[in-house]
């Protein structure tokens, strides 16, 4: 009688329990797809604030990029906190030179909230910052990564890294390096830098 009572309960739990939604941050980064919506979006032009930014040029996925984004989200989640300066005092250009990219312009986009690609690059978009980022005719290359740390009250860490690479690495790097201004956006929702 015991068992039957338990397996009874048991049969309820498993139907009173709700699905397990898709965790933030597990990306499933088909690369393919990621830069296929990268793509579109560059393809149509927009407005960034106050400026009109005709169609981009495609991006290609850059794996030193990937690498470089994929640091500074795990850095950024670790220590909850969104800035473009790293915890060792590192500045763009010098975390993409600690993964020997030889940049001759760089641009960063971070956010923390958004669960999917499509949120966190609409939250961009509606940023001017981000979004001239985003739609920077110079840039040719791309990364993005997201982590969430597994603790109480996690969100997921978004870093995107824009490039356009030196063709021949220079002796003194003369980098130029598009910035977002500092401050976040909006108080009340995701974060974006």
């Amino acid at each position: 009688m015991k068992a039957a009572i338990v397996a009874a309960l048991l049969s309820a739990a498993v139907l009173l329990t709700p699905p397990a939604a898709a965790a933030p941050c597990d990306l499933q980064l088909v690369t393919e797809q990621v830069l296929k919506r990268l793509n579109e979006i560059r393809a149509q032009g927009r407005t960034c604030g106050n400026q009109t930014m005709g169609p981009a040029t495609p991006l290609r996925w850059q794996p030193a990029l990937l690498d470089a984004a994929s640091r500074y989200a795990a850095e950024l989640s670790g220590r909850r906190q969104l800035s473009h300066t790293s915890l060792s005092g590192a500045s763009l250009p010098q975390r993409l030179e600690a993964v020997r990219y030889s940049l001759r312009l760089a641009g960063e986009n971070l956010a923390s909230g958004p669960d999917s690609v499509d949120e966190v690059l609409n939250l961009w978009l509606d940023s001017p910052g981000h979004c001239q980022n985003l739609m920077g005719p110079d840039f040719t290359e791309v990364g993005l990564a997201c982590d969430m740390r597994d603790t109480a009250n996690a969100q997921p860490y978004w870093v995107m890294e824009l490039g356009r690479p030196q063709l021949m690495r220079p002796v003194q790097a003369n980098a130029t390096v598009r910035g977002v201004p500092e401050g976040l956006l909006p108080t009340d929702g995701p974060a974006v830098r």
